[in-house]
């Protein structure tokens, strides 16, 4: 049986891995925030120069995936930023979930929209990303 504890920090770093591989950056800007989030349960991932999104992970079995969303919006709440779900299930590819609100605040719609992760890091990286 897997240790969720380890598997979700295994997750976190696989997670950090790709988006700094998608993003084009150093890999040493993704990091993970594991003392906020032992503190306060705050974001589990902090990209360097990117500060618009509370990243929340999830890597398990089996989806949970209305719980994570509300975990995630709660994130993003506490530190009014946008929230964002990445979560992989096993033998599966990361996925990305957002509000469409946070594309297209025109439409006034707060649906939840899935995407790759690598569609995500695009869009997240024209959204104020530093070099």
């Amino acid at each position: 049986m897997t240790n969720p504890r380890t598997k979700g920090a295994g997750g976190e770093r696989e997670a950090a891995i790709l988006i700094a591989r998608y993003m084009g950056i150093d890999r040493e800007r993704v990091t993970r925030n594991w003392q906020m989030q032992a503190a306060v349960g705050g974001s589990d991932l902090v990209i360097d120069g990117l500060d618009t999104w509370a990243i929340e992970i999830k890597r398990a079995r089996v989806a949970r995936i209305k719980e994570w969303w509300k975990q995630a919006k709660q994130q993003g709440a506490k530190s009014n930023r946008k929230p964002v779900l990445l979560y992989r299930l096993d033998r599966q590819d990361w996925n990305a979930m957002i509000s469409l609100f946070d594309l297209r605040s025109d439409l006034n719609d707060r649906s939840p929209i899935t995407m790759s992760l690598e569609s995500w890091c695009a869009l997240a990286g024209r959204d104020g990303l530093e070099s």
